[in-house]
């Protein structure tokens, strides 16, 4: 009956833990060399990028949502594209991110284009449009000026969460 009511208050606690658990990700390589912010004057427009919380989005398949990441802006011209978490992260997850890749941006009347590393690309850009309450990201190129991009099957769509602490 001991052993009993022990395993039920920790099949308990892990099933109600605060943190939610992250899924495999690729280290974040420290030494990064992002060329865009050199080759165009970094822009972002107040009016179309939010600071003040991140852009969520989640990983569905046939209905059912199994992961979520989201992408933090700064005010700097730099980003983090978040781990995939297992369940909706909390606000402290949010604000301290398990960061899977890093980058810059720029944003000009809406459009968006973010340099990002990859460990199979490399260097490579993903263009789309942000506002107020989104992000939708269409396609990649491992070419800023390419005349050909790469479109996603579906663009990937992550909608603004506000974080509390601001």
């Amino acid at each position: 009956m001991k052993l009993l009511v022990i395993l039920l208050i920790f099949i308990v606690k892990i099933g109600f833990s605060q943190e939610c658990p992250v899924e495999n990700h690729d280290e974040v390589s420290k030494k990064t060399k992002f060329s865009l912010l050199k080759k165009i004057e970094f822009r972002s427009d107040t009016l179309f990028v939010r600071y003040d919380g991140v852009y969520m989005g989640a990983a569905m398949f046939l209905d059912t949502i199994y992961s979520y990441s989201f992408i933090r802006f700064y005010k700097n011209g730099t980003f983090v594209n978040s781990a995939r978490y297992k369940c909706y992260p909390s606000s402290e997850q949010r604000q301290n991110p398990t960061v899977n890749q890093n980058g810059v941006f720029i944003s000009n009347n809406g459009n968006l284009i973010m340099e990002q590393y990859g460990h199979y690309l490399g260097y490579f850009y993903e263009f789309g449009l942000i506002d107020q309450s989104r992000v939708m990201i269409n396609g990649y190129s491992t070419k800023l000026y390419s005349k050909k991009h790469t479109k996603y099957i579906s663009p990937i769509i992550c909608y603004f969460v506000k974080d509390s602490s601001y």
